[in-house]
């Protein structure tokens, strides 16, 4: 069956028009909401950003300040590792030249009077005493290479006092450096 349309051709355009303006527009407005939907979310992102990002700032700005307020304490504490350190190394080399007094004096045989001594750059030490005899003068010289402080004895001038009451010398003493380290 066949049914017959009595309406115009014309008017049939203008219907078929005016449908697809209707979904058109609904169309439209559909993508419309949905871009708005959209720009919306992504306004309130960039807002939620943007806050965040201010506060951060903020927060930044204020630990700059904190940090310059403590740079004068980094300053301090720099200087006072670089002092530590250069004591720890003066401490780590170091010399104990009581010890050595100590040998020398455990040396000192009896009638034997040291009237000076002086430390030399070549790990010396020159003495110069009075004894009253030779004989002392060779036990004192015996008694010191018995200390393993003690290397080398150069005796450098030995002689009659002036009073012919004893012997003068002048000996120099190697000593091992490292052995006054401890």
């Amino acid at each position: 069956m066949e049914t017959i349309n009595l309406i115009p051709q014309e008017e049939r355009v203008q219907q078929v028009k005016t449908k697809v303006v209707k979904l058109s527009t609904v169309l439209s407005l559909a993508i419309l909401v949905l871009v708005v939907a959209v720009g919306g979310f992504f306004y309130y992102q960039s807002f939620t950003l943007k806050t965040k990002l201010k506060a951060t700032d903020g927060s930044i700005a204020n630990l700059r300040t904190e940090i310059n307020k403590l740079a004068s304490i980094e300053i301090e504490a720099r200087n006072l590792y670089k002092k530590s350190t250069v004591l720890a190394t003066l401490f780590e080399s170091r010399i104990y030249y009581s010890a050595m007094l100590e040998e020398l004096e455990k040396s000192i045989p009896q009638g034997v009077n040291i009237k000076s001594y002086g430390l030399m750059k070549d790990k010396q030490v020159s003495i110069a005493g009075r004894a009253d005899t030779y004989n002392q003068v060779q036990e004192f010289s015996n008694k010191l290479l018995e200390r393993p402080l003690f290397t080398e004895i150069s005796l450098n001038s030995v002689g009659l006092d002036n009073n012919k009451e004893g012997i003068n010398f002048f000996i120099f003493v190697t000593y091992n450096e490292d052995l006054l380290h401890e």
